[in-house]
């Protein structure tokens, strides 16, 4: 690769700089403009060249052509992921001179925050209720949650997914949730987007039925003053005078 082709690598930008909440945005982008321009041989695994060939050139200083060359593009590439860095991450690499160095510090605290964010997702995903939100809010928030641990390396299986989806519905799901046992039972399954389908239509019923209620009204006279409505609101009777 050619003087000029590294520096038109370096000149391109990220949308974001790392710090402690975008590693997969950053590392996505980053991996791709370094895998684009062959480059991942300085990062991962490198080959670097010995700086000099044999003793005499140590003592006389003369450093091998092919390592100058090897430094004078790592040293650039440094400086690019140095850019692509926030000030808080900058901090903790302060002392790699190459961007090997640079890249393995970056990934291995970053691996080690993802272990605890899996942790806690996953407790999440086995304790989430849908409590008071609607099932599109509470189906979207464990779907982010899957989604974000198999974007994190550690992925749960469709049948983990439904799972979790059944265990936090309230009681008036019940009926869905035996239906879907039922079918489990036989071996047979659901897709979590099934099941997400069955949910939300399950929803739209329940809804329907809480719009429509037995209404009465009876009027009777009393001392020929007052009318009573009797209103009769599922099984609850309430009084009006007027």
């Amino acid at each position: 690769m050619s003087s000029n082709s590294v520096s038109h690598t370096f000149s391109q930008s990220v949308t974001c700089k790392l710090d402690e909440r975008n590693f997969m945005t950053w590392q996505q982008q980053v991996t791709a403009v370094i895998r684009a321009h062959d480059l991942e041989r300085f990062v991962v695994n490198p080959k670097i060249p010995l700086k000099f060939l044999t003793p005499e050139d140590r003592d006389a200083n003369l450093v091998n052509p092919e390592y100058t060359a090897w430094d004078r593009k790592d040293s650039l590439l440094v400086s690019w992921l140095l850019a692509t860095l926030s000030e808080s991450i900058q901090a903790r690499v302060v002392s790699c001179r190459h961007s090997y160095q640079i890249w393995d510090l970056v990934f291995q605290h970053f691996q080690s925050l993802t272990k605890i964010k899996a942790t806690q997702l996953r407790l999440e995903l086995r304790t989430i209720k849908k409590g008071t939100r609607s099932c599109s809010d509470y189906l979207l928030r464990i779907s982010t949650i899957v989604e974000t641990l198999a974007s994190i390396g550690s992925p749960i299986s469709p049948r983990e997914h439904a799972e979790c989806i059944l265990g936090g519905l309230p009681p008036e799901y019940d009926s869905l949730i035996s239906t879907v046992t039922a079918f489990v039972s036989r071996d047979d399954h659901f897709s979590p987007a099934e099941l997400e389908t069955m949910i939300l239509a399950q929803e739209a019923r329940l809804f329907t039925c809480q719009s429509l209620y037995i209404y009465m009204c009876v009027c009777v006279c009393v001392n020929k003053y007052y009318i009573i409505l009797i209103y009769i609101f599922h099984d609850k009777i309430t009084f009006l005078y007027i």
